[in-house]
């Protein structure tokens, strides 16, 4: 998955939950973006795999519900 993607993708689940998704840090490899109080590190390549985009989506649930990836 694009890492874009990834982003974008979880962006727009944010908005449509009324939740806010923002850039907290920047680092070389990766980036921290927060999810109202939930944290998540995304690294900074343009390819992500998908093993590691599910574990990004699976630590978001508890603020945009279970399995809203898939849909």
């Amino acid at each position: 998955m694009k890492r874009r993607d990834l982003i974008r993708r979880v962006g727009e689940a944010g908005r449509a939950a009324d939740r806010t998704w923002v850039l907290i840090s920047e680092g070389a490899e990766h980036e921290v973006w927060g999810l109202n109080a939930k944290l998540v590190t995304i690294p900074r390549h343009r390819e992500i795999n998908e093993v590691t985009a599910r574990a990004i989506f699976k630590a978001l649930e508890s603020e945009l519900g279970e399995g809203w990836w898939r849909t």
